[in-house]
C-alpha cells in the first residue's frame, strides 16, 4: 500500500497531467459538466461497508457478467484470436463491444452498462453509486515502449472509466492495463480492495450526473436498434444466465 506521502505525491503528478486528457474526455465523449484538473478526485483502495449477502450477490453476478463481456471483445480481437470457454455474449452485442473497443472506450461502454444494471437491481442503494469519467495512472513495465516514441515512460495517463459504490472502485476491464505490465491481474478485475494494486495502478476522475451513464446506455441501445428498457433487459437476461455458467 502506498504512504500518505507517495499518494499526495501521485494526486499532484495526476494534476498536472489532467488539463490534456480534460479535453480529451470534452471532445470525444459525453460529459455531464466542464471537467477542470483543479477538482479532479483520486479513488484509493477502500473496502465495501457492512454488505448484506444480497448486496454482495447483486454485484458480483453483473460484475462477473459485464467483465466476461470485456474478456469477450479483447480476446476476440487479439492476434491469437482467443476464444473465451463459454458463449454467453451474443454476437449483437459483441460487435458493439468490439466497436468501442476499436475507439478506445471498451471501458466506457463496460462501465455504463455495469452503473446501469447495479442501478436495476433492489437490493443496492442507488445513492451510493456512481459512474467515474476520468484516468487511471499507471507504473507500466520497464520493458513497455511508448507506441508513438518507442521509448520507456515511468508514469502513464490514460483514459479510464469505473463505478463506485460507497465511494469503493469497481473496474470491469483492468485487462486494458495488463498491456503495460509485466504480469497478469488476479482477480482480473477491481471490486474494492480486491484487485486493485495501488503500486502499480490508481484511480482518479470526476463523479458524473446520474444521466451521464444513461445517455451512454441510450445512444448504446440506439444503435442495436432496441430502446433503453429492451437492451438493459437483454443485459439482465443474459446476466441471469451467465451467473448459471461454471467457469473453470
Amino acid at each position: 500500500m502506498m504512504t500518505d506521502a507517495e499518494r499526495y505525491h501521485s494526486f499532484n503528478s495526476v494534476k498536472q497531467s489532467t488539463n490534456v486528457l480534460v479535453s480529451q474526455w470534452q471532445k470525444r465523449w459525453l460529459t455531464g459538466f466542464k471537467y477542470d484538473a483543479s477538482t479532479i478526485e483520486f479513488f484509493p483502495p477502500k473496502p465495501f461497508i457492512n454488505l448484506s449477502s444480497m448486496q454482495q450477490a447483486a454485484l458480483l453476478k453483473n460484475i462477473r457478467y459485464v467483465h466476461h463481456a470485456v474478456l469477450a471483445s479483447v480476446f476476440q480481437m487479439t492476434p491469437e484470436n482467443k476464444k473465451v470457454p463459454f458463449d454467453v455474449v451474443d454476437n449483437l452485442i459483441l460487435e458493439q463491444l468490439n466497436h468501442y473497443n476499436r475507439k478506445l472506450g471498451l471501458c466506457i461502454y463496460a462501465s455504463a452498462l455495469l452503473y446501469c444494471l447495479l442501478r436495476e437491481e433492489f437490493a443496492l442503494d442507488n445513492k451510493h453509486l456512481k459512474y467515474v469519467q476520468g484516468f487511471a495512472r499507471t507504473k507500466p513495465s520497464k520493458n513497455y515502449k511508448l507506441p508513438s516514441t518507442g521509448e520507456g515512460s515511468d508514469l502513464m495517463h490514460t483514459l479510464h472509466a469505473f463505478v463506485l459504490y460507497q465511494n469503493s472502485v469497481i473496474d470491469t476491464s483492468t485487462i486494458q492495463l495488463e498491456k503495460y505490465l509485466d504480469f497478469s491481474l488476479k482477480p482480473p478485475f477491481v471490486l474494492g480492495e480486491q484487485g486493485y494494486k495501488e503500486e502499480t495502478f490508481t484511480y482518479h476522475g470526476f463523479k458524473e450526473y446520474p444521466q451521464t451513464p444513461l445517455k451512454y446506455a441510450k445512444n448504446f441501445a440506439k444503435e442495436v436498434g432496441m430502446t433503453y428498457k429492451e437492451w438493459i433487459t437483454h443485459h439482465q437476461t443474459q446476466a441471469k444466465i451467465f451467473s448459471q455458467v461454471k467457469v473453470h
